[in-house]
């Protein structure tokens, strides 16, 4: 665990009112000095995390799956994903199947990886912000697809009004990144089913 991390999980613990901790609680020898060693590693843990109450309401934390050239991000697993733990979402594949991505092409994850409710909370993210960004690190895909405008301006930080930039590609950190509409808003909003669609037809080439 590097030095920014473990100052992390002190502070952290502390605000939970801990005095003393196991070391072993915050220090994992298969983490290297940079992160994590393999994405095995790394869903292990998340599987175990209790960093905030999610873990209490939750049924499964879910974590990540696929190949690594395009990588989707949704903002939180819905039912279905906690009932099941699986990051497979068969009714977004099927719209990225219509605009001929193929779904082998695509990681598909969770910022936060456990099922919210209510309104979401600035915890939620930050406690998940470690995990997401090892697995981008492991994951290292060519382009990063943002699903949903919370997804996208947590990422990012970027201040600025979503549409004026949701479809454009831009350059992010060492990938590029597209952000878009989340598929369960766009089942809400299906009048932006077209929009939605040409946004995905852009992933052509980064397969």
């Amino acid at each position: 665990m590097s030095s920014q991390n473990l100052l992390y999980s002190l502070y952290f613990y502390k605000a939970l009112g801990y005095k003393f901790i196991d070391k072993n609680q915050i220090y994992n020898p298969k983490i290297e000095k940079n992160g994590f060693l393999n994405l095995d590693i790394l869903n292990k843990d998340i599987k175990n995390c209790n960093l905030c109450e999610l873990c209490k309401s939750r049924t499964h934390a879910v974590l990540g799956k696929g190949a690594s050239n395009i990588m989707l991000v949704a903002k939180s697993p819905n039912s279905s994903s906690d009932k099941t733990g699986s990051a497979i979402d068969d009714e977004l594949f099927k719209v990225l199947e219509e605009v001929n991505i193929d779904k082998k092409a695509v990681y598909f994850t969770f910022l936060i990886k456990c099922k919210t409710s209510g309104l979401d909370k600035e915890l939620w993210y930050e406690q998940c912000k470690m995990y997401f960004e090892h697995e981008l690190k492991l994951v290292r895909p060519k382009i990063i697809v943002t699903l949903g405008q919370e997804t996208f301006f947590y990422i990012t930080k970027c201040i600025c009004a979503f549409e004026s930039v949701r479809g454009g590609i831009f350059e992010f950190k060492d990938h590029f990144i597209l952000p878009t509409y989340s598929h369960e808003w766009i089942k809400k909003n299906p009048s932006y089913m077209n929009d939605f669609k040409k946004d995905l037809e852009k992933l052509k080439g980064y397969e």
